[in-house]
């Protein structure tokens, strides 16, 4: 679940992988064995034992919470015997391995080149463009509640996308399009309520709303306050952002409880923060349906993730790179699906866990693979029939004036010095400490492959900084109404 740009859990991706200059996964510090017939979860540290608790599912949720991130930097490694692993838990325990490798090992991997706060010269050019749009811009927790009590449907670009279930109870829902599902909505022609998009990368953004043009559609779009909004405002009827980003905020607003780092997490995040019940997803496959696997031998009938038999035991180490994987429980669910697609469903179903037993609501499934719902108290929406109509009250609103004017004459001010400095032949410290959200984005120096910036990563960060006082200039000119 990579922090800006992953997408919701729909059909496997190709795989990425770690590029050369990358080290490779250390020894875990950390292992997790689980011993189904005795009943019981141990924790080991550096190889010796830290903990032992009863087995359940609530222990196997509980150490995403329990065990810190700076553990798992290297991952954990799970040891489980074949007839555990084909138990309900052992394998829960298995999703839940995979779920830490990838938070806390894999993707900090993946993107240790990026800064947290500006991922992208992407980022740093929408963080200048919608600062000049900013008090145009709502802030999404003064919607907190306002939809008590309504049925949402959240709809995810998965093979489960029913455009005909959609269109036959459209007005029994309030409608809640999450990342490349609002793409599909609207080139049928049925326009969601909400559209939520947490990628903050210009092709995200494209690909879901260019078609639009100069059309203005009666959605309501929830963004990441990094993403293209200055370029896409004006398509729809309201714009809220997630957060506060800017330094001269004053207002304090908590960020959407808890928001896992993909979109279908954040989509969810909203539908609990509007107080919607229940919450029917639709589209949520998390991968494809395939035949099981032909081996009846254990665990490859289970799954392809990478293990060993150093003992009695298989051991499952962390792997190295986000990966296509079978999985497969019985005649609940036999699929392909990805590592970040399996973390996202973990998160979805621990989320669920605590929001059904704490306030009550109802969360239902129409997914084919039915992957969230093994050992989740999410349903099968099968089982629910929706009914009357859902009237969407009229949305508040929330003022601001901040100003912006001093903030852009400073952001061009820091540009046009390192212009200066680059021309004559110097690089500031200012550009140096941070390349990964200064003008050395996307330079191999901002990856870390080179101690020093080459000619070509000057050439490129010249060429950055000129668009960036580009922008800026631009952004000047929508601030005046030019």
């Amino acid at each position: 679940m990579s922090h800006a740009d992953s997408d919701t859990m729909g059909e496997p991706k190709k795989a990425v992988t770690l590029g050369p200059w990358k080290q490779p996964v250390a020894q875990p510090e950390v292992d997790l064995r689980v011993d189904a017939r005795a009943g019981t979860l141990a924790v080991d540290h550096r190889g010796k034992q830290a903990a032992s608790i009863p087995l359940s599912l609530q222990t196997i949720h509980s150490l995403f919470d329990s065990i810190g991130n700076n553990l798992l930097s290297d991952g954990i490694s799970l040891h489980i015997s074949e007839k555990s692993l084909a138990t309900p838990l052992g394998f829960e325990a298995l999703l839940q391995t995979i779920m830490m490798n990838m938070v806390s090992c894999i993707q900090p991997r993946l993107s240790v080149w990026s800064s947290p706060d500006m991922h992208s010269m992407d980022a740093e050019i929408n963080y200048i463009r919608n600062s000049a749009c900013l008090n145009e811009l709502n802030h999404l927790h003064i919607l907190k509640n306002r939809l008590s009590g309504l049925p949402l449907l959240l709809a995810l670009p998965g093979p489960s996308l029913d455009m005909e279930y959609i269109r036959e109870h459209r007005a029994s829902f309030v409608l809640l399009a999450a990342g490349r599902a609002s793409r599909m909505l609207i080139d049928e022609g049925i326009y969601p309520d909400f559209i939520y998009i947490q990628d903050v990368n210009t092709n995200a953004w494209e690909q879901n709303f260019s078609s639009l043009g100069d059309k203005r559609i009666p959605s309501t779009l929830i963004a990441n306050p990094l993403g293209r909004v200055w370029k896409f405002r004006k398509n729809f009827k309201r714009v809220f952002k997630a957060w506060n980003l800017y330094p001269f905020e004053k207002d304090c607003f908590p960020k959407i409880s808890e928001i896992a780092p993909s979109s279908v997490s954040g989509a969810y995040s909203v539908a609990r923060l509007l107080g919607c019940d229940p919450i029917v997803f639709i589209g949520n496959d998390c991968g494809t349906n395939v035949e099981p696997s032909e081996d009846t031998g254990l665990p490859q009938a289970l799954t392809n993730l990478e293990h060993e038999r150093p003992g009695a035991d298989l051991v499952f180490s962390p792997v190295t790179n986000v990966r296509n994987l079978y999985l497969r429980f019985g005649d609940e669910f036999s699929m392909m699906t990805q590592l970040d697609y399996t973390a996202g469903a973990q998160w979805l179903k621990m989320r669920t866990k605590r929001d059904v037993s704490e306030a009550g609501i109802r969360v239902y499934d129409r997914s084919l693979t039915r992957l969230c719902q093994f050992n989740s108290p999410i349903e099968d929406a099968s089982g629910y029939t929706p009914a009357g109509h859902v009237a969407l009250p009229e949305l508040p609103r929330y003022e601001t004036r901040y100003d912006v004017l001093k903030y852009l004459l400073y952001k061009k001010k820091t540009y046009e010095f390192i212009m200066r400095q680059f021309n004559a032949g110097r690089v500031p410290g200012s550009a140096l400490s941070k390349p990964g959200n200064s003008v050395f984005c996307r330079t191999l120096f901002a990856q870390k492959r080179y101690a020093e910036p080459s000619d070509t990563d000057m050439a490129r960060a010249k060429d950055n900084a000129i668009q960036l006082v580009d922008h800026v200039n631009t952004a000047l000119s929508e601030l005046n109404g030019v």
